[in-house]
């Protein structure tokens, strides 16, 4: 198709669309069948009418273009082609900001799309359709895309945060959900609260995070860990054999391995060493300055929270000190603190 055809075809789409958008039943049930592929296509003509659709956020009514709506917002970008999952989020930005009532869908499934969800890992896990080394592929792509959309939405609509505060609470892995789940959920929440536009939200998403972690460590069961820990070897084992067979390096779709408890504690204890050295814990950009001044309860006095609260800051600290400093520095200095250190 030559230039000049293309761009006749952009147009009569064009037009098409904005029919269906004003009323025209037939034209509005045949683009709702294309938005149903986006999971599977990333043809020009579905790329062509998520772009239309941008440029025409205007006339799109959230009630009356519901199932139009249902199709882009649900989609997964880690299902959805790169470049379909491009399209999406540009349309949700540009609807978010045109209409109050598309920010909650739009920052619900940027939010939401932290990570792949339970039932795709598990799928992967099983010899699905996409692999866990697709998945692992895909993550760069989608976290910058997903990352860069939020921050756009957050700039464009300053409103945004105390809706994006409710979105990120509600949509915390479950505590019962595998390790994986959490860990790339928080490597996300601390990314988004790191950048000068989550600012007002760190406060919030540091309480939260920690309340999190004591309703995962109150349920814990010996043969809870037991299991975990023998489902995270068989994981690692899957990547390295596939390291091997591929020759490349892959790197894990939750950052580095963990360490065991006797090495994280070793590092723990280097930590509030260097904290002690430089005179108590180091005030830094991401924490809150009310928590330098208000440390976690001593065992004495509480010693079912204290003990809840030395282990989930050890959780916490394992899983945060190696992709984020400064965090890990503040966590040693108050499970030091509970220790009575």
């Amino acid at each position: 198709m030559d230039s000049a055809s293309r761009e006749q075809g952009i147009a009569l789409l064009h037009v098409y669309i904005q029919s269906a958008l004003k009323g025209d039943k037939k034209a509005y049930s045949e683009i709702l069948g294309k938005l149903s592929q986006l999971r599977a296509n990333d043809s020009q003509e579905i790329l062509i009418i998520l772009q239309v659709l941008q440029q025409n956020v205007a006339l799109i009514d959230i009630s009356q273009h519901e199932s139009w709506l249902k199709q882009i917002f649900f989609s997964n970008f880690w299902e959805c082609p790169a470049k379909v999952a491009t399209e999406i989020s540009s349309f949700g930005t540009s609807l978010a900001s045109a209409n109050s009532r598309a920010l909650e869908p739009t920052l619900d499934q940027l939010v939401r799309n932290f990570t792949p969800g339970l039932n795709l890992l598990k799928k992967a896990g099983e010899g699905g359709e996409l692999t866990e080394q697709d998945l692992l592929a895909r993550k760069e792509h989608v976290l910058q895309l997903v990352h860069a959309s939020l921050q756009k939405v957050l700039q464009l609509v300053p409103t945004a945060n105390s809706m994006l505060l409710q979105v990120l609470l509600t949509k915390f892995p479950h505590k019962l959900h595998e390790k994986r789940l959490h860990a790339l959920y928080l490597e996300n929440i601390f990314r988004l609260v790191e950048s000068e536009v989550g600012k007002p939200l760190r406060d919030d998403v540091l309480l939260e995070v920690v309340n999190r972690l004591l309703q995962v460590d109150v349920d814990m069961r010996w043969e809870d860990i037991q299991s975990l820990e023998l489902q995270e070897e068989e994981h690692q084992q899957r990547l390295k054999q596939a390291e091997r067979d591929q020759k490349g390096s892959v790197v894990s779709i939750n950052g580095d391995e963990d360490d065991d408890d006797v090495e994280a504690l070793f590092e723990m204890e280097e930590m509030v060493q260097q904290v002690e050295a430089a005179g108590g814990a180091q005030r830094c950009a991401f924490v809150p300055s009310y928590c330098l001044t208000q440390p976690c309860p001593r065992t004495s006095g509480d010693s079912d929270y204290g003990h809840q609260m030395q282990r989930s800051l050890l959780h916490l600290h394992r899983w945060t000190s190696k992709w984020r400093p400064h965090l890990g520095t503040w966590i040693a200095a108050q499970l030091s603190h509970a220790l009575g250190g």
